[in-house]
């Protein structure tokens, strides 16, 4: 049995490419205990999904694993109920 605190940072974006990666230097930074299980999880609510190739491009070089969404229904009521969606999926 898996023991360690499972944490899920859902963010949600909207064709904000520098804001991300601010926020994504952020939580790199922090000092977590090692039984921590951190996973960041970004929901991009734009129509062409402009944040995957940052994403894609830039995962390889945060400790944490990055997951992301594409979510088009324009509101910020969608991601974050996707952002919850997809922690309690992974973390229940």
């Amino acid at each position: 049995m898996d023991t360690n605190m499972r944490i899920a940072i859902s963010i949600a974006t909207f064709n904000r490419p520098r804001g991300l990666k601010a926020v994504l230097d952020g939580i790199e930074v922090q000092k977590l205990p090692d039984d921590i299980n951190l996973r960041v999880v970004i929901i991009d609510n734009s129509l062409d999904g402009n944040a995957r190739e940052y994403i894609d491009n830039r995962a390889k070089f945060y400790r944490f694993p990055l997951v992301y969404h594409n979510e088009t229904r324009p509101g910020i009521t969608y991601p974050r109920n996707r952002g919850i969606e997809d922690a309690l999926d992974k973390n229940d």
